[in-house]
């Protein structure tokens, strides 16, 4: 993918908004640890068990601001459309397995990389470099270049 950025460095603009990917709207997200006993569970699973768990108020009359899914097999993300709902919710415990959990407290840093390059002097090369993390990670990246242009 880099050559591709480093041959044509005229059409990286239209190359990065192929790659990149952009949410429709705002989201705010918190990320919960699981145990490996949730490995194995479903995004499904782990939503309708979630739902179950947490009746009342408290968690009910955010459902239909809230995105419940799985980041990886061990980490839970609740994702929220509105930053109130999001802070609101940081500190608040639920039950998912039988297992209390808490909530973080929402940063707006939690899930972005930040990367430094320090042996990088192509701008174009490092260009494509956090554009392929951004595809691989899906997460917000943060890039400074001190040694762009550097030979």
């Amino acid at each position: 993918m880099a050559d591709a950025f480093y041959k044509n460095p005229e059409d990286m603009n239209s190359f990065l908004d192929g790659i990149l990917l952009l949410p429709k709207s705002q989201v705010f997200e918190l990320s919960i640890k699981l145990d490996e006993r949730f490995r194995d569970w479903s995004e499904r699973v782990l939503c309708s068990q979630f739902v179950k768990e947490n009746t009342g108020s408290l968690w009910e009359s955010k459902y239909s601001n809230l995105l419940i899914h799985k980041r990886n097999p061990l980490t839970m993300v609740i994702s929220c459309y509105d930053l109130k709902t999001c802070v609101a919710m940081g500190g608040t415990t639920f039950m998912l397995g039988g297992k209390a959990f808490q909530v973080p407290q929402y940063s707006r840093y939690g899930p972005n990389y930040y990367v430094t390059f320090t042996k990088v002097n192509n701008p174009d090369m490092a260009r494509a470099i956090v554009a392929e993390l951004a595809s691989l990670t899906k997460a917000v990246i943060t890039a400074f270049n001190p040694t762009a242009n550097q030979t």
